[in-house]
């Protein structure tokens, strides 16, 4: 007998009650819809396969990389949707690689496939069944170390939201670079003499992303494939970065942008050279680089450092477009090229490396200037000191590699300067800066700080058209301070001794570091040596020199910083909140005692909730395939939805509908 089901639910921002519909009927067919982006890919063959890998249904994407495909309702969940063949409208050949992507539930849905949903698959596939609930899982994770620079904002879910004018270059944007990375990691391995194709990248990717760490060590994953494809990492994001993403060796971004209005007409204003999110694909490369520095000397990654974590969020893309020369170009695919063919130990470093990146202390650096203003032709003394990092590196006003403290004598200042200094060690980077002032010369204005993102109106819509770095707004326009001087010769050690001041230290944390969208978080912030600390990235504002403010609610990741000044210089401290992806609502109920003819119930099976837009009416669904299970938190974008719920009894026979609530999820 099935198990009488009179559960009373609840849902967070909603409840209420209603008439127990019919039972309901399973679904002869649903049909599963979407884009095909790693391009796009036009007229590809699509494929649908059950939990057991027997394909199900097939169709053909249209010219506008659309797919429409009818899929049996008996299908053995969770389906995978595979896409092969057609024609990349970017590279002008069939897609590289198989794109996969997930079917969790027995209803009709958005379904994009693209190379990120096929690292989701990779993941919450690698040595294991995929399940319904390691799905949305490992979407997380792909999502939080390897987005490319996908701005949130725009689109929330890359494999369930519905692409339109808004969203669809941020989307090609990001997959192009995965994609790209890709393929030059497998041209890198290739040359090591061995047998591996892009399809082998993206399973061993994948599998190194199951245990959330991008490491070499999760699953069945290869630490020399990891390594090498972090070092590609770099290069695509410098190259995204400054608004020229190499393809096959030529800039793409034309082609990208061409291929968009292809496939969607409306999109004609929208360009991929300023979508995305600057500022997150500038951390993903940081990480890559601090990862590789453990076993690879080389200046180039020292520099990319530096110009990546300079204050002045403002001017990255411009800032990285001057930096990325072709010889730098070429400087970073040979550090690709060597990572592919190091020995054996230096693998094991690389591996070593990335594997305690997490749990290494953050360094800081501090830099200090004798005097804030000087004559024209004077000098000036700068002084530096660290902790927790292993290598330090001047920039702007002076040049070159420095130990981990010391002194240093500039002279014959003739124009404003702003000196910068950038410490690197396995726990991150740490950044400060100092400007010197020349009488009668144009003053450097510090960096205004980062203001925090444009919030999506309510319903979720995003802006228009997001900005390269959506978390700074243009600033109003102003004149361009005066160029730095050409670097001046550096002298040895100044036989002066510093000024005496201590230099400042920064610190921020947060009460979580992961929470879902809504929840709020606290943040904590101390300094030493600091009279001053101001907050930039995910929030502004003057601050105290400690204390702590409850942040939220929170729609989307943010970095939060502080920067705080003393006489001995400045420091920054950041802390970056992980949001997840979508809103939702959170059921609970008590397990049904009796089968419907009074008897007590001796086998559960699990549950099923059925939700849609309007009252009597459940077109999405998923299963819960845990009896014990008495709350389940249901991923959606906000709005207000109808729910019920059934029991399952162990012999798949499911009982008649709950008591109907409401949930409203803002």
């Amino acid at each position: 007998m099935c198990p009488a089901l009179a559960l009373v639910l609840t849902a967070c921002g909603g409840g209420g009650g209603g008439s127990t519909p019919p039972a309901p009927q399973s679904p002869q067919t649903f049909t599963v819809q979407g884009s095909i982006v790693d391009g796009p890919v036009v007229e590809a063959t699509v494929r649908v396969l059950d939990a057991s890998g027997t394909e199900v249904a097939s169709a053909i994407a249209d010219r506008n990389a659309q797919y429409s495909v009818q899929v049996p309702g008996d299908a053995a969940l969770p389906l995978t949707v595979q896409a092969t063949g057609g024609t990349d409208l970017v590279t002008g050949r069939a897609a590289d690689f198989t794109l996969t992507a997930p079917v969790t539930g027995a209803v009709s849905q958005t379904l994009n496939v693209s190379p990120l949903s096929s690292l989701a698959v990779g993941s919450a596939a690698c040595g294991t069944a995929m399940t319904t609930e390691s799905v949305p899982q490992a979407m997380e994770r792909v999502l939080d170390k390897m987005s490319m620079g996908l701005d949130r904002s725009a689109l929330a879910n890359p494999i369930s939201d519905a692409l339109d004018a808004d969203n669809v270059a941020t989307f090609v944007l990001s997959n192009e670079m995965l994609g790209e990375a890709v393929r030059r990691t497998t041209v890198a391995l290739a040359a090591t003499g061995a047998e591996i194709d892009e399809d082998d990248v993206i399973r061993l990717i994948a599998c190194d992303l199951q245990d959330g760490v991008l490491d070499g060590s999760g699953g069945s994953a290869d630490p020399r494939t990891t390594a090498t494809f972090r070092a590609a990492e770099i290069g695509v994001a410098l190259e995204a970065l400054a608004g020229r993403l190499e393809v096959d060796g030529q800039d793409a971004t034309s082609l990208m942008d061409q291929s968009i209005v292809s496939v969607m007409s409306e999109a004609t204003n929208v360009s991929v050279r300023s979508a995305g999110n600057a500022q997150a694909l500038a951390d993903q490369a940081t990480q890559a680089v601090t990862a590789l520095q453990a076993g690879v000397a080389d200046d180039t990654l020292d520099a990319v450092v530096s110009v990546l974590a300079d204050e002045d969020a403002e001017s990255l893309p411009r800032r990285v477009d001057s930096f990325l020369t072709a010889a730098r170009q070429n400087d970073v695919s040979t550090i690709q090229a060597s990572v592919a063919l190091a020995d054996a130990s230096a693998i094991n470093a690389l591996a070593s490396r990335m594997r305690n990146q997490a749990d290494a202390p953050r360094p800081f650096a501090s830099l200090n200037a004798s005097a804030e203003t000087v004559s024209r032709g004077g000098s000036v003394t700068l002084s530096w000191s660290s902790a927790n990092a292993e290598r330090c590196r001047a920039s702007g006003g002076w040049q070159g590699r420095l130990g981990a403290e010391g002194t240093q004598r500039v002279q014959s200042l003739q124009q404003s300067a702003r000196f910068q200094l950038t410490c690197t060690g396995a726990g991150g980077v740490a950044y400060s800066s100092v400007i010197v002032n020349v009488e009668g010369q144009p003053p450097v204005s510090r960096p205004t700080p980062e203001q925090p993102a444009p919030q999506p109106p309510a319903g979720g819509t995003p802006p228009s058209n997001p900005p390269a770095n959506p978390t700074t707004p243009e600033a109003p326009s102003a004149p361009a301070p005066a160029p730095a001087p050409p670097p001046p010769a550096p002298e040895p050690p100044a036989s002066a001794p510093p000024t005496s001041a201590l230099p400042p230290i920064a610190s921020i944390s947060a009460s979580a570091r992961s929470i879902g969208r809504g929840e709020n978080v606290t943040l904590r912030w101390n300094s030493s040596n600091a009279q001053s600390c101001e907050a930039s990235g995910g929030w502004s504002g003057s601050l105290s020199t400690r204390g702590s403010r409850t942040i939220g609610p929170l729609s989307q990741t943010r970095t939060y910083r502080i920067t705080c000044r003393g006489e001995g210089g400045s420091a920054i401290g950041m802390v970056t909140v992980t949001v997840q992806s979508q809103a939702g609502f959170n059921l609970r109920w008590a397990p049904p005692e009796e089968n419907e003819d009074g008897s007590l119930v001796t086998e559960l099976d699990g549950y099923r909730i059925y939700y849609g837009d309007s009252r009597g009416r459940y077109p999405d669904m998923e299963e819960i395939n845990d009896p014990r299970v008495t709350s389940h938190t249901v991923p959606v974008t906000p709005g207000t939805y109808y729910v019920v719920m059934t029991a399952l009894d162990g012999n798949g026979e499911e009982s008649g509908y709950s008591n109907e609530i409401v949930a409203v999820v803002d």
